[in-house]
């Protein structure tokens, strides 16, 4: 049972921990129906090759499988960084209602960075909420690009 924001947050960040340990950009995701975790996930666009694999697009395909379309609505996301319009996208597709995100990404947000996909019509039925956790997370993307770069 996970009662506040920091307790469902800190569930996108121990997946984005892993991500990161497996040499994944570290992001993590986790769907909540009320206190209750319905999965969660983490990128594995280097794993699968495939670009599209980030950890809201696949947290969000588990979900609406494991809890059918219409109680997807009743969700709420937490993601360790500003989704991508592209997770946005789905995001809006999907009807999910609450959105919770840790680090801003002003190159690629779509929220408050590079484009803001939620201010569409169809974004009017979801609260996005930034910031939460944000230094923690922004730390662990700073650390990861930086051993990267050393590499």
């Amino acid at each position: 049972m996970y009662k506040n924001i920091y307790e469902k947050m800190s569930v996108a960040v121990a997946e984005a921990q892993y991500a990161a340990e497996n040499s994944e950009v570290p992001v993590g995701c986790a769907i909540f129906l009320g206190d209750e975790l319905v999965t969660s996930s983490h990128n594995i666009c280097e794993e699968t090759s495939d670009p599209t694999d980030h950890a809201e697009l696949i947290a969000i395909k588990k979900a609406i499988k494991t809890l059918g379309r219409e109680k997807i609505r009743k969700c709420e996301l937490f993601v360790t960084l500003e989704p991508c319009p592209m997770c946005a996208g789905a995001i809006l597709h999907s009807g999910i209602g609450k959105v919770y995100f840790a680090s801003y990404d002003p190159s690629f947000g779509a929220y408050d960075g590079y484009v803001n996909v939620f201010s569409h019509p169809d974004g009017k039925n979801t609260e996005i909420y930034g910031g939460i956790m944000e230094e923690r997370c922004s730390e662990m993307i700073r650390e990861f690009f930086r051993k990267m770069r050393n590499k």
